[in-house]
């Protein structure tokens, strides 16, 4: 297939319909329409697009508020922390707007808008982002603000906390900005639960905190390994996997064992936490499956997807257009199916502090 690419890179990050995992499904078809089979694409047998795919609510506002921040002050220093959302992609869209991206704060000048990530933020980080000056905005996602009053809770209680989540990963760093260091423990597998519990008594009050964008085949066999040594451990009554994350992988499960996909592929980044549990997914469905960045990765991975029934999400900090420039590399001889699921309406409300900035330039 062939696609006006010049056409997707104009596309606003956002679906049309902000608010709606149906609108991400709604954007695809309409940058689709009209798009020419051409046999320069890989020619696959079909295409299948599982719902929900892309966007989840918190990335949404995240770059709905910067997309505001770069509307409403063109003429201040625009400073994104951390990138606004593991993508490549979107960072270099902001880029080109004038947003500059950092990882200390202290690199941002005096006097900016620093944006913090969705992903959460060290109160400390949140400290000094504020000095010098700075206006600062938290895109902290809701889901991940729960993460962290439970972290809160749980060291007022004395408990030690073990936190199932990637070493480095941003979302990790803003929980153990919570937790006294000698309370916070971070795992990624059994093992080193079994190493933790040859130094923990298991008489200490132990808590279980995940980070929000694990796959459930991930961090589930870990949290019972916690429970072997620790049965009286406390846990979240509503786990902290966040429901964006489960409907992604619950719809891969169903596009390779209900509607026939034979091969996945993920599109996000390597940086993406929930993009990879994705593939992890799909290949724990009994697929292949590969994590693609841009068109150009298809050509590494050809003979694979040749003449095959092709699932493609996304991760979701990847927006339609990125997806779309994807498809444009495929020529399914069967077109496109869109596959119904869960209709995600959840919409979060842009932070507070965007409307107090816009409030005082007004004044």
């Amino acid at each position: 297939m062939i696609a006006e690419r010049e056409t997707l890179e104009q596309r606003s990050l956002l679906p049309t319909n902000f608010g709606s995992s149906r609108a991400v499904h709604n954007d695809l078809r309409e940058m689709l329409d009209g798009v020419k089979i051409s046999k320069s694409g890989i020619p696959v047998q079909k295409i299948l697009i599982p719902e929900p795919m892309g966007f989840c609510a918190g990335v949404e506002m995240a770059i709905n508020t910067l997309n505001e921040v770069v509307k409403q002050f063109p003429d201040r220093n625009l400073i994104g922390y951390h990138g606004i959302v593991h993508n490549p992609y979107v960072i270099g869209k902001f880029e080109e707007q004038g947003v500059n991206f950092v990882d200390e704060v202290s690199d941002a000048p005096a006097d900016s808008i620093v944006v913090l990530s969705p992903h959460g933020t060290a109160p400390q980080v949140i400290e000094k982002a504020k000095q010098d000056g700075r206006s600062v905005i938290d895109t902290v996602c809701p889901l991940v603000t729960k993460v962290h009053n439970e972290a809160k809770r749980m060291v007022e209680e004395g408990r030690i906390i073990i936190y199932i989540g990637h070493e480095g990963h941003d979302e990790a760093e803003g929980v153990r900005g919570y937790v006294p260091p000698e309370n916070f423990y971070l795992v990624e597998s059994e093992e080193e639960i079994d190493e933790l519990a040859k130094n923990l008594s298991p008489e200490l009050p132990v808590a279980i905190l995940t980070q929000t964008t694990l796959a459930q085949g991930t961090w589930q066999p870990i949290a019972e390994a916690v429970k072997k040594y620790w049965p009286d451990v406390w846990s979240a009554p509503k786990k902290d996997v966040c429901y964006a994350t489960t409907n992604r992988q619950e719809a891969v499960e169903r596009l390779v064992q209900e509607q026939g996909a034979e091969i996945v592929l993920v599109v996000t980044s390597e940086q993406s936490s929930n993009g990879k549990a994705l593939v992890y997914k799909a290949v724990e469905a009994g697929v292949e499956s590969f994590l693609i960045k841009t068109v150009e990765d298809l050509s590494e991975i050809k003979d694979s997807l040749l003449n095959k029934v092709v699932g493609i999400t996304a991760g979701a900090s990847t927006p339609a257009q990125q997806v779309a420039e994807v498809i444009a590399g495929l020529s399914p001889e069967n077109g496109i199916e869109f596959m119904e699921g869960v209709v995600e309406e959840q919409k979060f409300h842009l932070p507070k502090e965007l409307q107090q900035l816009i409030n005082e330039q007004i004044k």
